[in-house]
């Protein structure tokens, strides 16, 4: 039995990123005229909804009641001693400083099956040790939750490729962890595809696509990843080549856009959705991925 028989219809998720400026009600409304089959939330953006009124219970609710239920949590940076580093604007702070308490608080409202463990600190501020622990202690804390934590890696950030994640997935070796193969992040770190293809499929469920070209845009590689990326399959990137080494493995089990850019932020919430799910189906296809 080959692998294409293996595998069933993914989980199509909604990552927000290219309805970044919006609030929940609107980043719901991209996922629908996307046609997801489910979505991603963050802090910031729970924080934000219960300011405007709206019941924490109440967040699950309207996303399920419009067909995307919150299954995602977009990310937590405190399994590690520094949830961000020194440099970063006021409004990223925001986004990423929670504690690794207020963000269960949030998961258990939500019903939450995943969560992103973010690597928000600078290339050899953390030790080995502290990392292997921190991350260990995070995938046992939320085990009895029923939630897996995939592992990202940013070329720009203390975890800054695959090899360096997967050491510290390899080292854990948790049952309920995992790796986010976000394409642009590989790609920029150095598309090790060998590792790709030698690391088990257990640990290879979830990818977040998105496209951009080899050469930077911008000053630096912070504001290419923030603001230059492109709609899946319209850039240069290896988008192809990285999703038929997952499809091959059988275990996929969601995808979806990580689509940060300023082409985006300047669309509507169901034009922006609505590009992000044609994209997005568009790639899956030509690797055989079925949704």
């Amino acid at each position: 039995m080959t692998n294409e028989n293996l595998q069933t219809k993914i989980d199509l998720v909604y990552w927000t990123a290219s309805a970044r400026k919006y609030g929940l009600r609107d980043q719901v409304k991209a996922a629908v005229a996307g046609g997801f089959t489910s979505m991603a939330i963050t802090a910031e953006t729970f924080k934000k909804a219960v300011i405007d009124g709206i019941k924490p219970n109440d967040i699950a609710k309207i996303a399920s009641d419009a067909g995307v239920p919150i299954h995602h949590f977009d990310t937590i940076t405190d399994w590690s001693p520094i949830r961000y580093p020194s440099y970063l604007s006021n409004s990223l702070k925001e986004r990423f400083d929670f504690s690794t308490e207020e963000i269960l608080k949030m998961c258990e409202v939500l019903d939450i099956k995943t969560m992103l463990a973010f690597p928000c600190f600078e290339l050899d501020s953390v030790s080995d040790d502290e990392l292997f622990k921190g991350f260990a202690n995070l995938c046992d804390k939320v085990k009895s939750m029923g939630i897996r934590v995939d592992l990202e890696f940013v070329p720009f950030l203390g975890v800054p490729n695959l090899s360096s994640a997967w050491k510290i997935i390899n080292t854990t070796n948790r049952s309920n962890s995992g790796l986010v193969i976000d394409i642009w992040h590989f790609a920029k770190g150095g598309s090790d595809m060998d590792l790709l293809r030698s690391i088990p499929a257990k640990f290879l469920r979830n990818v977040q696509i998105s496209d951009g070209y080899n050469k930077q845009i911008g000053p630096d590689l912070i504001q290419d990843c923030l603001n230059h990326r492109s709609f899946a399959g319209e850039g240069e990137l290896p988008v192809n080549e990285i999703l038929e080494i997952l499809q091959n493995k059988g275990e996929l089990e969601m995808a979806g856009p990580e689509t940060f850019s300023k082409l985006a932020d300047g669309m509507t919430p169901s034009e922006v959705g609505k590009k992000d799910g044609d994209t997005i189906r568009n790639v899956l296809s030509l690797a055989g991925i079925k949704y």
